[in-house]
């Protein structure tokens, strides 16, 4: 037993250094994950757990509520990955092509794509000094946007209004 221990030890651990490292960041979280993607599927009936599970992670990454970046999923794509406005904004948050070095067809994949979108929210959350209104209105335009997209702001109001029903939406909106 010892000798095969020591023949195949060291094989074992770095198998379950590799395979460890492979299994996503919320396989190691407690009951609350599943609690939360329950709640959240509710009022997203489309959100996945893999879907939820990236923003987990984003939110981790990048310090923004989950509400926040689901919130925003929502209003620009309703949760399909194979999304493409007009503009040519692709996948789950509507990413647009030059805010990504690669072929822009990568942008379809989920995780690419909430960490692509959750890391140009917090740039335009840090740029408005946590105005998550004018944040949304700079993700939607730019920030030279002449435009302004009043039923998508709308819809993010909304959706954070309903997976915050005990929070006045005065703090939910005005400073991040």
């Amino acid at each position: 037993m010892r000798e095969t221990f020591r023949r195949y030890g060291l094989l074992i651990l770095v198998f379950l250094f590799v395979r460890m490292s492979f299994l996503p960041t919320f396989a190691f979280t407690d009951g609350d994950f599943e609690r939360r993607f329950r709640m959240y599927a509710e009022q997203y009936p489309e959100l996945t757990l893999e879907i939820y599970g990236i923003v987990y992670q984003a939110s981790a990454a990048y310090g923004i509520d989950e509400k926040i970046i689901l919130a925003f999923i929502d209003a620009e794509s309703r949760f399909n990955p194979r999304a493409v406005s007009v503009a040519g904004a692709r996948g789950l948050m509507q990413v647009m092509p030059f805010w990504h070095r690669g072929h822009a067809e990568d942008l379809y994949a989920p995780y690419l794509n909430i960490m692509t979108g959750t890391a140009i929210l917090k740039q335009y959350l840090e740029l408005t000094k946590g105005n998550l209104l004018l944040a949304a209105q700079y993700y939607n335009a730019g920030p030279n946007g002449k435009t302004f997209n009043g039923p998508y702001i709308i819809r993010i109001v909304e959706n954070l209004a309903r997976s915050s029903p005990e929070t006045p939406l005065k703090s939910l909106v005005a400073r991040i």
